[in-house]
């Protein structure tokens, strides 16, 4: 007795080729036209310090919608992967939208002393810097709060009256990486998600620094608003190369997206490029016309339904052929 082989039997159990056809046409179509925020491009959305809020583009450059509403003096911006967008407001807040723009609760955290940067730790805490929160040394503070707006600590690492801090990045791991404009020297600190110090100075050698990326590999992006550059590091705080990207204006918020795209905002531009990971150009002038961008910065991929459906068509394609000898 003889047995058909598995791909075969595979193969023989698959719809007509009608059936697919139409099956990959429709579900194209769904992801293109029904889904939210399409399959096109991703987002990029940046504080506006100078007015007109939290605006979003798309990663091609072009406007996607106004600003956001009642969002005054924006600086850090946190993404969360649900479709939640948390804001350090200057005002003393923190806010969270739906990046579609709409309100979530607004405020969310309020009482906060010059909040700047703001992360995340997929955990459901929030991490702020502010830059003086009733220390009795003068210096800045860290805050922890839920995603659900609860304080935690809102003091529970405190800096010296020398220290600035600013751009805040989370690896996710117990680890949290502080841009500090030191008195004594501008660099990176780290401190685990409990509040104890792992590193002052992981980082040295930077130029009033203001935001900090963290990507998937274990390295830091961090633009040096001081001298027109972005720095790349490993989070054991070696230097991978000082000038990733250079001759900037004023470069201060900084992201990444899945992709391996590296977008910067640049203050005294008014702009938002766009580069690899390796530091080559990929449009430098990606967005032009922003106000006063400070700080915040979020770089959301596109969605990958698109990819998926055609992907699985592709494959399903290739079996109804072999079944048809087509």
């Amino acid at each position: 007795m003889e047995y058909a082989p598995r791909w075969r039997l595979w193969s023989e159990s698959l719809p007509s080729a009608k059936v697919i056809w139409r099956f990959w046409t429709a579900s194209l179509l769904f992801t293109l036209l029904i889904l939210p925020g399409g399959p096109v491009y991703g987002q990029v959305f940046v504080s506006q310090y100078g007015g007109g809020g939290v605006a979003e583009y798309s990663t091609s450059g072009q406007t996607i919608s106004a600003p956001f509403a009642n969002v005054g003096s924006p600086l850090g911006l946190a993404y969360d992967g649900n479709g939640n967008l948390f804001i350090a407001s200057a005002g003393g807040s923190v806010l969270e939208y739906r990046t579609s723009g709409q309100v979530v609760s607004a405020p969310l955290v309020t009482g906060l002393p010059h909040p700047a940067g703001i992360a995340l730790d997929g955990g459901g805490h929030i991490f702020v810097t502010e830059q003086d929160n009733g220390n009795p040394n003068g210096g800045p503070t860290i805050g922890e709060y839920t995603t659900s707006g609860q304080v935690v600590n809102s003091t529970f690492i405190v800096g010296d009256i020398s220290s600035a801090w600013y751009g805040i990045a989370c690896d996710g791991q117990g680890h949290l990486f502080v841009v500090n404009q030191h008195a004594a020297g501008n660099r990176i600190d780290e401190y685990t998600t409990s509040g104890q110090l792992v590193q002052a100075g992981l980082v040295l050698g930077l130029v009033a620094p203001h935001g900090i990326a963290l990507d998937g590999n274990g390295h830091l992006f961090v633009a040096n608003f001081g001298i027109g550059t972005i720095g790349e590091y490993t989070t054991s705080g070696a230097t991978i190369n000082a000038s990733l990207v250079s001759g900037l204006n004023q470069p201060s918020g900084v992201a990444l997206d899945r992709m391996g795209h590296l977008f910067v905002s640049s203050y005294g531009s008014g702009t938002i490029g766009e580069y690899t990971t390796s530091g080559q150009v990929i449009n430098a002038s990606l967005v032009t016309g922003l106000n006063s961008p400070l700080l915040g910065l979020v770089a959301i991929p596109e969605p990958l339904s698109a990819s998926l459906v055609f992907l699985g068509a592709v494959i399903l394609w290739i079996g109804v052929s072999r079944r048809h000898g087509t």
